[in-house]
């Protein structure tokens, strides 16, 4: 198996986890807003049950330093030579 394959490999399970979290996090959800005051409370919703999902939803913005740390890792992990000028 090559890294590609591996990686490509990875984020199809990846995604199916996400997947399984939203399904188990809408019965979640669901259960949590039959059961809330709704005068009190504003309703569930599934991404509030699992961290994955939350992360999913919020934008990730990343400094001109942290994408250069991750480019460098990703470059590292792969076998590549990194050059400074």
């Amino acid at each position: 198996m090559t890294t590609e394959e591996f990686w490509q490999l990875y984020d199809e399970y990846d995604l199916r986890e996400a997947e399984a979290d939203y399904r188990a996090g809408i019965i979640a959800a669901t259960l949590a807003n039959i059961h809330r005051d709704p005068d009190k409370q504003q309703p569930y919703e599934p991404a509030d049950f699992f961290l994955r999902l939350r992360r999913l939803r919020e934008p990730k913005r990343m400094t001109a330093e942290q994408m250069e740390a991750a480019l460098r890792s990703i470059t590292e992990r792969l076998g590549g030579k990194i050059e400074t000028r």
